[in-house]
Parts: structure tokens; sequence; C-alpha cells
């Protein structure tokens, strides 16, 4: 395990360099979602809302806070449930705008710019038992194998839990520079993904 902890140091160091860049080259992206959220919450009192949503989450296997674009009309969300999803957050969650605030989550260490999805309290025990070793030992992923073969209508369980081994498989194979790479290709994967509009 402490082997495993020393080869993902380069990983780690990538993310935190590649997530404040992209969080400076964001920052209009950032503003803009910011004012549809709070424009909607103005034109439709009944969408007024927060602009960020806080969410418990788990990495590697400790929960922390989330951070995520509001979406959903206040009072429809409950916890482990979608809510009614307003019009501008329809447009946000569509093209995964929802998820640029977990940028701060990277640059905090809470997650990795690629990894495992976040794990929510009440799946832990379940996925960890599927044989979901990643959301165990891999801090939780902004993009991750799963996001990026998104497709319409999602992706089935079983393949899920494959593509979440067979990435460990691969960060215990490769070096601590193939992991970077790798995780650059993950990157551009999901974000041809999201460019497709494929986030619900």
């Amino acid at each position: 395990m402490e082997d495993l902890r020393r080869k993902l140091l380069p990983k780690y160091l990538f993310d935190k360099l590649a997530a404040l860049t992209l969080l400076l080259l964001s920052l209009p992206l950032f503003a803009a979602v910011a004012a549809a959220i709070v424009v909607e919450g103005l034109l439709d009192p009944a969408a007024k809302r927060p602009v960020f949503y806080l969410e418990e989450r788990l990495t590697q296997g400790k929960p922390f806070l989330i951070f995520k674009f509001s979406l959903y009309y206040p009072g429809t969300q409950a916890a482990g449930e979608e809510g009614r999803i307003t019009p501008a957050g329809f447009w946000i969650k569509k093209w995964y705008l929802d998820e640029l605030p977990q940028l701060i989550n990277v640059l905090r260490g809470d997650m990795s710019l690629v990894g495992p999805r976040p794990n929510v309290p009440w799946k832990a025990a379940e996925q960890v038992a599927l044989g979901m070793e990643s959301k165990r030992v891999l801090r939780a992923g902004l993009a991750g194998v799963v996001q990026a073969a998104k497709r319409e209508g999602g992706v089935p369980d079983d393949e899920y839990v494959a593509l979440e081994r067979a990435y460990l498989d691969e960060i215990r194979r490769r070096s601590p520079a193939g992991i970077v790479m790798m995780d650059v290709g993950i990157l551009l994967r999901t974000l041809w993904t999201a460019l497709r509009g494929q986030g619900l």
C-alpha cells in the first residue's frame, strides 16, 4: 500500500497543477454558469437557490464535501435521489458544467482529476463488496473511465465495475509517468463525451 502511495505522488502533483490552470482558464465559464443560476432564480422565484450545492461523498473511504453547481428546484432533492431539475440546470448538467466546482476539491486534495467516481456513503459497502477496491485506495475523480465511456442510456452496472477494476489494475501495472499519461488520455476522452452533451 505504501508503494502505491509513493507511485501516485506524481499523479497527485499533476492534479494540483492542472486543476489550478483549468480553474484559472475556466473562470469566465464559472461566472457564466453562476449568472445563469442567479438570473433563473430572479425570473422564476420557485427556482431560486444557492449557486453551489454541497453533498457528502467518500474518497479513499473517508467523507468529504463535494462542490457542484445547483441544478434542482429547492426542496425536491433528497439524499440519494435526483431532484426536479430546472431548465438552466438541464443544460448545465447536459454539458457536465455542474462538475466544474470540483476543481476546488482537487486543489484541496479531496479528489483527483481522474479516478473512481465519488462514492455516496450509503453505497460504499455494497460497491467495495462488488470488488471495486479502487473506491477504497484511490482518490475520487472529477473525471474517470466511467465518465469517458458514458453514452446514451448510461453505463450498465457490470461494465461500471469492470471499468473501475481495470483502471486500478492499470495504475498498479504502469510507471508513475505512465499513470499521468493514461490520465491525460482519460481526461481528453471525458472532454469529448462532455462536448457531445452526454452528461445526462
